[in-house]
């Protein structure tokens, strides 16, 4: 889906854009990203928060801060929202955004639940509207690479995937004192109001529904494999929520995946992901690519295109020039995957995936 153009083109319109959720995260990754097109405009910001608010908004020349999302919409005109707000707010605030007929990229993970998310998937589909999900992995040229690769069957028929994450984020599940390196782009002062993804009502899960949607996403996007049955077991090491995963997934065509994830790890960070097909097997990680066909010697595959992100890609897909590599029906696979996960951990048993799309 791209945005509808008019008879005049709309790459050089200016665009009028709005933030739902103006913390970090927008900080560190969209606001970058946006200030690469010319044509782009944040004209409006929201969050809860005033003072924090006022801060983003000197910070990065916001004409116009709101604390209440309701307002901004409907003074401002806008020609879509970004959306990263806590995860228990992200079908709330897309709802508002579609019914008035406003594009949307919207942070990982799409909802807290698949019914919401569902929900999102259809209204977005029948009324035309775009709505990119911000799943990076998406756009990083080692991973279009292997997708490429498998969407070609140099690897034959998928056979195992191995997933492993581990990331240091016990600042963010034990709701600290930022890093240093965030807490500027967080706008934290000692003692204010902790980060939302250490509370499992806000963020809907912990470490797995962060980083572990992250990752059966981008299993579900590479192989196009339909997942039929989870098994999880985690552990929350004394937080709130959960911080350590292992999960193992069964896929319609009989092939396995096991998934590693750790929130709390102080070594060895990082994401890799295997994939072994009959003819050969590729591996990915956070910035480089490799492969090995059956008979043949490993190769790593360099001079790849520059990587992109969603943010550009929404921003091309309302000029006209992109289509959107991210879409709602990516988005709804991860929660479907993402729920049957935590269910599998809560009750102790392997649930069955019943519904895809």
């Amino acid at each position: 889906m791209v945005a509808k153009k008019s008879k005049k083109s709309q790459k050089n319109k200016q665009l009028r854009i709005g933030i739902i959720g103006a913390g970090m995260y927008v900080a560190a990754a969209h606001i970058p990203a946006l200030r690469r097109f010319h044509t782009v405009k944040v004209v409006s910001a929201c969050r809860k928060h005033p003072e924090r608010l006022e801060k983003f908004c000197k910070a990065y020349n916001v004409p116009r801060g709101y604390t209440d999302y309701r307002k901004m919409l409907e003074k401002e005109k806008l020609d879509g929202v970004i959306i990263a707000s806590p995860n228990y707010l992200h079908y709330e605030h897309t709802m508002a955004c579609l019914k008035k007929g406003i594009p949307v990229l919207l942070e990982k993970p799409m909802t807290i639940k698949s019914t919401e998310a569902f929900e999102i998937h259809e209204y977005a589909q029948r009324n035309n509207i775009p709505v990119v999900i911000g799943y990076n992995r998406h756009y990083w040229a080692n991973f279009c690479y292997a997708k490429k690769m498998i969407e070609e069957q140099q690897l034959g028929t998928i056979q195992y995937i191995t997933v492993r994450w581990l990331a240091d984020i016990e600042w963010c599940l034990a709701r600290g004192e930022p890093p240093e390196s965030f807490s500027q782009k967080a706008f934290f002062e000692v003692g204010g109001e902790p980060n939302f993804r250490g509370d499992p009502k806000l963020a809907g899960g912990g470490m797995f529904i962060d980083g572990g949607s992250n990752m059966l996403d981008a299993v579900c996007w590479l192989t196009e494999l339909r997942p039929v049955e989870v098994f999880a077991m985690m552990e929350n090491r004394g937080f709130a929520t959960d911080c350590d995963t292992m999960l193992g997934i069964r896929f319609e065509n009989d092939a396995l995946c096991s998934c590693t994830v750790m929130g709390a790890a102080k070594t060895f960070t990082g994401h890799q992901i295997y994939v072994h097909g009959t003819k050969g097997s590729v591996y990915v990680d956070d910035y480089t690519i490799f492969y090995q066909l059956n008979g043949q010697k490993e190769v790593q595959v360099v001079d790849l295109p520059v990587d992109s992100c969603p943010t550009a890609n929404f921003i091309r897909v309302l000029q006209g020039r992109e289509k959107i590599h991210c879409s709602t029906k990516d988005g709804l696979r991860a929660c479907i995957a993402v729920e049957s996960a935590y269910k599998s951990s809560q009750e102790g048993r392997p649930i069955k995936i019943e519904k895809w799309v």
